[in-house]
This record gives structure tokens, sequence and C-alpha cells, in this order.
């Protein structure tokens, strides 16, 4: 009787054992492919595009003045927005952010600009517009032929930045131009 209970229990343990060994090598490869999956969606949450990690770079020096809106607080500032050359594409902006860097040291500025200039390599060239405070240089980021993701505004008299994100289409940036 006994023999038989010894038997029984091997028999147990070898179709636990054989369990373990097919299911267990794939646990563990879940839990992997998981792992690595949250890893990709926390990396790119926290992805940000070349301007926006130069306002962060200069927004604490002493001097800079930095503004950054998305969200609840964008819907707030919308009646704002409307009174601006932006009234056409209100609906489209996702994010803006504003640098104003006029009071920063020169040796800053200067840094900011070279810094600027760099950057903006990444991006292109949407049009020079003069306005009542001097030139302004504006670039895009393209999806496609006709989808903007992202508006770089920079005035360097002013020393003012704008980043604006969203999905702008041509045909409405065209509007702005024309104000």
């Amino acid at each position: 009787m006994k023999v038989k209970n010894q038997l029984s229990f091997s028999r147990f343990s070898m179709k636990h054992a054989l369990c373990q060994l097919v299911l267990y090598p794939l646990d563990i490869m879940k839990r992997f492919v998981f792992i690595i999956c949250l890893s990709v969606i926390a990396l790119n949450v926290d992805a940000q595009t070349p301007v926006e990690d130069l306002i962060d770079k200069y927004r604490e020096y002493h001097g800079a003045t930095c503004l950054s809106l998305s969200g609840a607080e964008l819907l707030i500032a919308r009646p704002v927005i409307l009174a601006s050359p932006l009234a056409s594409v209100v609906s489209d902006v996702q994010k803006l952010m504003v640098l104003h860097m006029s009071s920063t040291t020169d040796k800053v500025r200067s840094s900011f600009e070279a810094n600027l200039y760099s950057t903006l390599g990444a991006y292109e060239q949407y049009g020079q517009y003069k306005s009542a405070n001097g030139i302004v240089e504006v670039y895009a980021k393209f999806l496609d032929d006709n989808m903007v993701s992202e508006l770089v505004i920079f005035n360097p008299n002013l020393w003012i930045l704008n980043d604006i994100h969203g999905d702008f289409n041509v045909n409405s940036l065209e509007k702005i131009e024309n104000k």
C-alpha cells in the first residue's frame, strides 16, 4: 500500500515538474515582454521634442520667464489665444510653451541663441514675417505634406520663443500668415 502512495505521489511530482518545465519559461517570457512594453510606454510618455528640451534647459536661468499650458490650463487661456494671430488654429492647439529671455544676461542669451539655431536644424523653416516688434521666424515639424505637428516661433528682437503643439492643417496656418 505504501508503494502505491509513493508511485502516485511521484506521478504527481512528475506531472507537476513537467508543467513547471513547460509553463515556467513561458511565465518568465510573459513577464519579460510585459516589462519591455511598460518601459517603451514610459519612454514615449516622457518623450520631448528638441525645442521642449531647450526650453527646459533655459527656463531656470535668472531673468528667464517660462509659461507652459496644456489640458485644462489651455482651455482657460483659449480666450486670450483667440485675440492673437493664432485664432484660426486655436482649436487645434494641444500644448503651448513660451520662453521669454530678454531679462537674462548677454552671455545666457548668446548661449541660448546658439543652442536654439542648432536645435532648429531638425525643423523646416516655414517663413519669416515682419511684425510691429521686428522679424519673426517660424519653423515647423511636418507630419506629412498637409499636416504640421509643431510650430516654433522666435522673435530675436524680443527674445521670445513660442513652441506650439497640435495637429495643424497647412491651409489653416496660411490664414495666420495673412493676418
